[in-house]
């Protein structure tokens, strides 16, 4: 209730597809690849809502939801406080590969690709921009 960015009600909707394959291969042993797509459209009042916890700027920079850089510094330079700017809409893919060197083991190392319609990803030079990547690794011990 109320919790999107201009003060109205956060709404949104999304798509998570994702495939899974364990094979194994003679010289590596059992393994795994992964393939996901995520979509999640959260435009209206701003964007935000229950778990999206947005700053003061209308902005989640750790996530890349809420309302775009640029729509808030042209609210600003009106002297408008960006209540007008839409929230995000955020699409990722991930490929992963997993190995299990024994049954309670599994490592994973995961590609992902985040991209938006707006500049919502706080980038290292402090500027925003519509895309991000990561590399990741987990190691997971399963008792």
């Amino acid at each position: 209730q109320n919790a999107a960015f201009n003060g109205g009600q956060a709404q949104w909707y999304g798509l998570s597809l994702l495939a899974h394959r364990k094979f194994s291969l003679p010289v590596v042993g059992r393994m795994g690849a992964t393939a996901r797509y995520d979509v999640l459209v959260d435009q209206k009042n701003g964007g935000g809502g229950g778990g999206v916890a947005l700053n003061s700027n209308g902005m989640d920079t750790a996530d890349g939801f809420g309302i775009g850089a640029d729509c808030l510094a042209n609210s600003k330079a009106s002297g408008g406080l960006g209540f007008q700017c839409k929230g995000a809409i955020h699409q990722d893919a991930a490929l992963d590969v997993l190995f299990y060197p024994t049954q309670q083991i599994t490592v994973k190392v995961e590609y992902r690709h985040d991209w938006a319609n707006k500049q919502v990803f706080l980038k290292n030079d402090g500027s925003y921009g519509k895309s991000n990547d990561l590399l990741a690794t987990q190691f997971i011990y399963s008792f």
